[in-house]
């Protein structure tokens, strides 16, 4: 049931990344990671060894290394959730990755990539307000599907910040 909400997880990070990738803000491109915690590196290998045997048309045969080892790797993960006090911390798939936002840059023809958690001191205003924009439209976009026929919502941000008197005459 975890492995299937990360496995579901990735999938749509991964379909956001891609609607990201076609609609680029300015000269920046912006896109979400989502990276193995090392703490749960044990949960990963278990899951990709399972995977592995599934796919076995051995899986039924005598035990060998690989086996020791995963039953290894099995009980070190249950004695970790044993251990805590907190079950949040293994029960919920968040808790597995960290996550950030990487920032590509065009300026010319010269790319620069940039994590937005290595950025955030030497950004301007607006270059730190977009990331979290884009982090609201994806979880609009999570909560209101573009394939499925539902309730639309648009935010707007000072959108008559610049109006003069002059201005809204016109």
């Amino acid at each position: 049931m975890l492995n299937e909400k990360i496995i579901s997880a990735k999938e749509e990070i991964a379909a956001i990344n891609a609607e990201l990738k076609r609609i680029p803000f300015g000269r920046d491109i912006y896109q979400f990671k989502m990276e193995e915690k090392s703490d749960r590196a044990v949960f990963f290998t278990i899951c990709k060894n399972l995977e592995l045997y599934s796919e076995s048309p051995d899986l039924f045969t005598e035990r060998t290394v690989s086996d020791e080892q995963l039953a290894d790797d099995v009980q070190s993960f249950l004695n970790k959730i044993l251990d805590t006090e907190q079950e949040e911390d293994y029960s919920d798939y968040r808790n597995y990755f960290t996550y950030d936002m990487t920032i590509r840059s065009h300026i010319g023809d010269e790319e620069s990539e940039m994590d937005l958690s290595k950025k955030q001191g030497s950004a301007s205003g607006g270059e730190k307000q977009t990331p979290y924009f884009i982090v609201l439209a994806a979880s609009l976009m999570q909560f209101y599907p573009k394939d499925v026929c539902c309730a639309r919502i648009a935010f707007i941000d000072e959108a008559f910040s610049a109006l003069s008197k002059e201005r809204i005459e016109q």
